[in-house]
């Protein structure tokens, strides 16, 4: 039966694009700015020797695939877009690796279901001894889309994995100015003297990385709130 059901799974076929299944090659990244990004990542995963990683908003499946040539060994790769999650699913790379690509809406998460609430938990009480975690490019369509306030994106984040790299992403960045362009700005709270204060009530802060050719930084820091329980 279970092989009947893969067999019919695989056999689906999604063409449809959607908003951000094109977004690796239609980004604001300059070729400089993508490979020292990858650097980061890359030696992230090294330097504390990850081996379960969760890769919040991970598109099309870019740095996931920098995670598993670093050394990770299993990859699990959420994103709220189906068209994004199903050419990360086909990625080649890919193909031998313990990848498990998800479309999960952080908003709009999957709740407690079957009886008593207790046959399926939601999925942050299944993700298990996650000793790494990326959040890239994400925090400012949570705070700026969704309206999320930006202590409780930060503090719900550190309750996923023991160390995280965070990408801040500042108004002054084209993405967030598109974001930003046919509604009011009422994110006064949005700056990076705020967002390393909430880090730091957080997380362990490691250290600031600038991306060149970019206003963004990427933040490496190791959870106060994670429990591996």
């Amino acid at each position: 039966m279970i092989d009947s059901i893969k067999k019919n799974i695989e056999k689906i076929n999604i063409s449809k694009k959607t908003y951000w299944s094109d977004y690796e090659e239609k980004n604001s990244y300059s070729k400089i700015s993508t490979e020292k990004k990858e650097e980061i990542i890359s030696n992230f995963v090294k330097k504390y020797e990850l081996k379960k990683i969760l890769d919040l908003g991970c598109n099309t499946g870019q740095y996931s695939e920098i995670l598993f040539s670093s050394g990770a060994k299993n990859v699990i790769g959420l994103d709220f877009d189906s068209g994004a999650i199903n050419l990360a699913s086909n990625r080649r790379a890919f193909k031998d690796k313990n990848f498990t690509p998800l479309v999960f809406d952080l908003v709009n998460p999957s709740p407690s279901l079957g009886w008593n609430l207790k046959e399926r938990t939601p999925l942050e009480f299944r993700l298990k001894n996650v000793d790494g975690l990326i959040c890239l490019a994400l925090i400012h369509h949570l705070v700026i889309s969704k309206n999320i306030p930006l202590p409780n994106v930060i503090n719900y984040i550190s309750k996923l994995s023991k160390y995280a790299v965070i990408e801040f992403v500042p108004k002054e960045d084209e993405m967030v100015k598109s974001l930003l362009q046919n509604r009011e700005d009422i994110f006064f709270d949005y700056n990076e003297v705020n967002f390393i204060n909430n880090i730091k009530k957080n997380f362990e802060l490691l250290s600031v990385q600038n991306i060149p050719e970019s206003y963004r930084k990427l933040i490496v820091c190791k959870s106060l709130n994670y429990d591996k329980n």
